[in-house]
């Protein structure tokens, strides 16, 4: 059965591949499937298979960050924050407003991602 479950979440992330699929099948892997290993390979999976603007979500970072956390893992958790605030550049400073993470000039960020941004830096220093 759990076989079963586990390429119907591998075969939704490879026809869906965007941060809310990898994100939901990380969750079912750690939480229905026990399995910390397959959950940590799903999250890194997010951050290595997705596109720019699909991985750089804050809330990819901040669920793999609290993955780890929940697993003692807490080292883990420090580096994928240090990442994150190196990546999305978060906390810099460019000319008396926030610096914007290293994306094309065009694109837009939305008001909800920015506020995601900010609330995975506070977690990052605090």
């Amino acid at each position: 059965q759990m076989e079963r479950a586990d390429a119907v979440m591998r075969r939704y992330v490879n026809e869906y591949p965007c941060a809310r699929s990898f994100l939901r099948y990380a969750k079912w892997a750690e939480f229905e499937a026990k399995d910390v290993a397959l959950a940590r390979s799903v999250f890194e999976g997010a951050l290595t298979e997705l596109e720019p603007e699909e991985s750089r979500q804050a809330r990819v970072f901040k669920q793999f960050s609290s993955f780890e956390e929940r697993q003692g893992e807490y080292e883990r958790a420090r580096v994928i924050y240090r990442h994150a605030v190196k990546l999305l550049r978060l906390g810099e400073k460019s000319e008396g407003k926030p610096a914007e993470p290293d994306l094309l000039e065009d694109e837009e960020i939305s008001d909800h991602e920015k506020a995601k941004r900010e609330e995975l830096y506070r977690a990052y220093v605090s």
